[in-house]
Parts: structure tokens; C-alpha cells; sequence
């Protein structure tokens, strides 16, 4: 007990909440020792008085009340800590249990920064322990009655601190419209708190309920929960309670958004960091990758692409050549190109761990690729399919994937399949490399025009995190009956996601990749490949995962040329 423990001690009664001299209040005076006993008020007085928690600081009052509590918190950060060491820091979270959560978080944000303040319920006087770091506010009246806090949460973030807000303002209950238990709207002070602020936003899920009983006494009278809220506390006795904490979000991710958008933003990140999703195990692990393939004899390679005929040659620009050939025009080049390719996906976690990516259907496609005369190396490839003559074989790779209906080949009769695609680690910070080979595809598709359809698939990199690439299919596919995955991947984000989607409606390239850069820590963005594909109109079909390429989900699309943007379609195809 530290030296003003005397003066500060809490009165943990329910006759405290309300003034004595109030018609309630003595009323109070007189049932309230029966109602501390049935609403568990006294259990959590007795525990407060045996355990000397009495004008201990804050920091030190919340670590041990959930040591008294039996509670075991398991804390996860997305990083070594969530929590900037300096700045305005705006830690949003959902309100699963209504007190737990508020003691655990005010714990770990101390441990972090001394300039911590909560935004909490005036009920939480009675607790004066932590009233240091409270900014009281009564989220069951009118906001303009709760201005004088809202002003003193935004001087908190004005003047470089810590603020943490439950935006829910109540404790999650069953909702008949949703049909499940989840927070209250959340109140568009987020959103404010955000436009008003420089604070990076530091979403926060806490796992977990209360009691069904609890749940099931909120349909008879709403308030009573508050007051059930210490007897739910004391049921958390050896249970565990997750609390999951995002990467900060820097306020320019925000800038796009309005004051409802950023509130809906702020609670989807917070859900989906209770979102928890694994893919198939790689097939490769780094201690298993034998050693690449030799370097080429370049002249080797010069001498084939000199051998072509002339149509083959697409384009020059500057150093480089753009041609397509079969494997047997161009054996040490396809083996080059597989060479670099093994290379190139092993930095992505893709590689098939051999000497070479190469395969049965090399024979049968034709290789379009892009050769830097001057410094003798492969700027990079596509592998590119002409469906009409593959059906024949039944060499359709991606058919390995996927089921693709008689329909959807009649649709896109005259197709061309895309895969394989690589811009080798030395190119790949050239603005001009993809530039240049889809150049290439665009003077392919000119010398056989009788092809009007491109479909193929956009690998997402098993380096992102699950739910980047459940956020980005679920975005942007527009499913079909036309093609299904043989081994689908589970896209489900949960209900916040559906509700989130409903609210905005049709999601642009900026929400995206706001989110996965958020879910991605920062370290990665939509994939340079599919936002191409996305700029030339492609069409997201299905999603599933290649067994024979280290169980890599694949986003399989198609581009229809004659639709395709008239500038892209201008760049790429010239007068056709």
C-alpha cells in the first residue's frame, strides 16, 4: 500500500453510484447491501479489501486485480509491441465483456507510455484507482451531454498521447437485426478523433463473451447488464482471455476516407484481428531447396534468338528484345527461363525447390520473353497457352486447377492462356519491365488477331498473410458457374467483413490495399501483377490454391480485349 493509499480508496457499493441526497439514492441507502450481495458488487468489495488494492497506482491496481481475478490474459502483438513509444496513439476496441478488457488494456498501455487515458462509462467512479487515467463520459445520454469529454479526448491526442476507447459505449449483446453477439454500432467519435488527429489508430480485439445468462437478461431489460457486469467479472476465473493487437495505423491511410468510413474501417480492423486462417503446408522449406541450375552460356542464348524469324521478334527498346518461340526453337533459353523462374518464386516462397521451375507443358506453350542484348540476361517471361490447340491435347494447365465448363471455353473460343509470369529479381525495380512484356503480349495478340480473350491466374504470395488474400478475393471476385476451384480456398473473414461490404459496396483498388497494407504490418501491398490486370479490366473469377505450385492460391481472371480501357488497349494493342 503506497502513502496516500488513506485517501484514496474506492467505495465498490452500488448505493455509490448515485448521490444520497437523490429520491434514488435512498432508496439505495436502504436495498443496496442486498443487491451488492446478488449482483456480485460485495464478492468483488471483499476481494478488493483482502487483496490491499486500496490507492495502489494504475498500472500496478490492473495487473493485480487480474492476478485476484484468476484471469489468464494472453496478450498478442503484431509486431514486438503495438503501442508507438511516442506521438498520439488512438487504441480502438470491441467491448466483448464490459470491464476485464478496459483493466487488462490500461496494464499493457502503461507498461508502454505514462500519458494514458480511457474513454469510460462515469460508472467506473467508483474504481478511483484508476481515475488518473479516466475521461468519464456516459454513452447512454445524448452526445451533446457528453461534449465536455469528447473535448477532453481530443486534447489527449492533440497533445501527443494515448487514447483508448470502447467506440461501442456498451457492452456486446445479442442483436436481433444482425442475429448474432457483437458491439453496438460504434459511435462515429472514431472517425472524428481520426480526421481531427495525427494519431495512428492501433485496432484491438478482445476474444471472447459473457455468460449466456448475461446475454439472455439483456432481452428483458437492457441496463440490467451494467450492473450484472461485476458477477460476469468474477466468472472469468481461470478462463483465458485473448487480446489480439494490430500494427498502428498510420492516420494517411485514413486521408481517402470520411468520418463513417473511417469508423467502419476502425471496427473491421479490430474484428479481423480476431480472424485467424492457415493454408496447406508448403511443400518446400528452405533447408530442402537443392542449388539453382548453372548459369547459361549467353551466347548460347544469343544465337537461338538470332535464329528466329523475323515475325517471332515482337519488339526492340533500347537494350532489349521481345520475341516468343516454341521449347524446341529456343531449348537453352526455355531452360533459362525456367532457370529464373525457380529463382525468382523462391523469393516469394513458390519455388518448386528444384534446380529448375519446369514442367510437362513447357513442350506445348509458347514462351514470351524479354532479353537484355547488352548485359546477355532475362529480364523476365510468359508462358502463354493458345487454348484452341491446347483443348485438343488436353494440355490446359490451369485445368489442373480448376473445372472450366465446355461453356466458358465457347465463350472465349478464341483465348490465350496466361501463366507462369516472372520479371527477374534484377529488373524488378524497372518501371518499364512488365511495361515492355505486356508490349510483347500486345504485339502477340496483333500478329494473331483471330485471339480476343486472355484469362490465367495472379498468384498471391504465400508471404501474405491469410486474410490479405481472403480480403482481396472476397473483394473482387464476381463468381461464375462457369469455373470452380478443385481445391478452393476458404475465403470467410466473418460476419464484421459481410457487414462491412454491405455498408460500402463495391470496393476500390485505395480500400483494399488500405486494408491488406494494414493487415500486412506495411512490409506488403496488392501485388504490382493484379493491380495491372485489374487496370486492364480484367474480371476476378475464382480462387484456389496450386497444388503444383507449393499450394500457392491462384486468382484466376480474364480479359476481355475488346473491352479492354481504350487507353490500356491503345498502349498495349496500337490501331487493332
Amino acid at each position: 500500500m503506497n502513502a496516500g493509499s488513506q485517501s484514496v480508496r474506492s467505495d465498490i457499493r452500488i448505493a455509490a453510484l448515485v448521490p444520497r441526497t437523490t429520491l434514488l439514492g435512498k432508496i439505495l441507502a436502504v436495498t443496496g447491501p442486498a443487491l451488492d450481495r446478488l449482483l456480485g458488487i460485495r464478492a468483488v468489495r471483499r476481494l478488493y479489501e483482502e487483496n490491499r488494492l486500496a490507492g495502489i497506482e494504475a498500472r500496478e491496481f490492473s495487473r493485480r486485480v487480474v492476478e485476484c481475478l484468476g484471469v489468464d490474459v494472453v496478450v498478442h502483438h503484431a509486431n514486438k509491441t503495438s503501442i508507438p513509444v511516442s506521438g498520439p496513439v488512438l487504441v480502438v476496441c470491441n467491448h466483448p465483456y464490459g470491464g476485464i478488457e478496459a483493466i487488462v488494456l490500461v496494464h499493457e498501455l502503461l507498461k508502454v507510455r505514462s500519458d494514458v487515458k480511457v474513454l469510460g462509462n462515469t460508472a467506473l467512479r467508483i474504481v478511483r484507482e484508476l481515475s488518473d487515467v479516466m475521461i468519464y463520459t456516459n454513452p447512454l445520454v445524448s452526445s451533446q451531454r457528453n461534449l465536455g469529454s469528447i473535448r477532453q479526448a481530443s486534447s489527449q491526442l492533440k497533445n501527443g498521447g494515448v487514447l483508448l476507447i470502447f467506440p461501442a459505449g456498451r457492452v456486446s449483446y445479442f442483436r436481433k437485426d444482425l442475429g448474432r453477439t457483437t458491439d453496438h454500432d460504434w459511435n462515429r467519435i472514431v472517425g472524428h478523433l481520426i480526421a481531427h488527429s495525427s494519431a495512428a489508430v492501433v485496432p484491438t480485439f478482445i476474444d471472447g463473451f459473457n455468460s449466456r445468462m448475461f446475454i439472455a437478461l439483456g432481452f428483458i431489460y437492457s441496463r440490467l447488464k451494467i450492473l450484472l457486469l461485476p458477477r460476469e467479472m468474477l466468472k472469468l476465473n481461470n478462463k483465458q482471455v485473448g487480446i489480439y493487437m494490430a500494427q498502428p495505423i498510420k492516420n494517411l491511410d485514413f486521408s481517402t476516407a470520411n468520418i463513417d468510413q473511417s469508423t467502419r474501417v476502425a471496427r473491421l480492423m479490430t474484428y479481423l484481428q480476431g480472424v485467424k486462417k492457415t493454408l496447406p503446408a508448403s511443400q518446400t522449406s528452405a533447408d530442402r531447396l537443392l542449388p539453382l541450375a548453372k548459369d547459361p552460356d549467353s551466347s548460347v542464348i544469343d544465337r537461338e534468338i538470332a535464329k528466329l524469324p523475323g515475325a517471332q521478334v515482337l519488339l526492340t527498346y533500347r537494350d532489349f528484345v521481345v520475341c516468343f518461340a516454341s521449347q524446341n526453337q529456343v531449348p537453352e533459353t526455355v531452360h533459362e527461363i525456367a532457370r529464373q523462374r525457380e529463382r525468382t518464386f523462391r523469393l516469394f516462397d513458390e519455388g518448386s525447390g528444384q534446380p529448375i521451375d519446369g514442367d510437362s507443358y513447357d513442350r506445348h506453350y509458347v514462351h514470351l520473353f524479354a532479353w537484355d542484348t547488352k548485359q546477355r540476361k532475362l529480364l523476365g517471361a510468359y508462358r502463354i497457352g493458345q487454348t484452341d490447340l491446347l483443348r485438343e491435347s488436353g494440355k490446359v494447365y490451369l485445368s489442373q486447377m480448376f473445372d472450366i465448363s465446355d461453356a466458358f471455353y465457347e465463350e472465349n473460343e478464341a483465348s490465350l492462356e496466361l501463366g507462369r509470369s516472372f520479371v527477374t529479381p534484377d529488373y524488378q525495380k524497372n518501371h518499364y519491365s512488365l511495361h515492355l512484356l505486356w508490349r510483347g503480349i500486345g504485339a502477340y495478340l496483333q500478329r494473331h488477331p483471330r485471339y480476343d480473350r486472355l484469362y490465367g491466374t495472379v498468384s498471391l504470395s504465400r508471404q501474405y498473410d491469410l486474410r490479405s488474400t481472403c480480403v482481396i478475393c472476397e473483394a473482387l471476385i464476381e463468381p461464375t458457374k462457369l469455373v470452380s476451384a478443385r481445391n478452393p480456398l476458404d475465403t470467410d473473414l466473418g460476419p464484421e467483413w459481410d457487414e462491412y461490404k454491405n455498408k460500402e459496396g463495391a470496393l476500390g483498388l485505395k480500400q483494399i490495399s488500405m486494408i491488406v497494407r494494414n493487415l500486412e504490418n506495411g512490409e506488403r501491398d496488392l501485388p504490382v501483377l493484379l493491380r495491372h490486370y485489374h487496370k486492364v479490366g480484367a474480371k476476378f473469377l475464382a480462387v484456389g490454391i496450386d497444388r503444383n505450385f507449393n499450394n500457392t492460391p491462384g486468382l484466376m481472371l480474364s480479359v476481355d480485349i475488346n473491352n479492354m480501357p481504350k487507353t490500356k488497349r491503345k498502349l498495349y494493342l496500337g490501331k487493332r
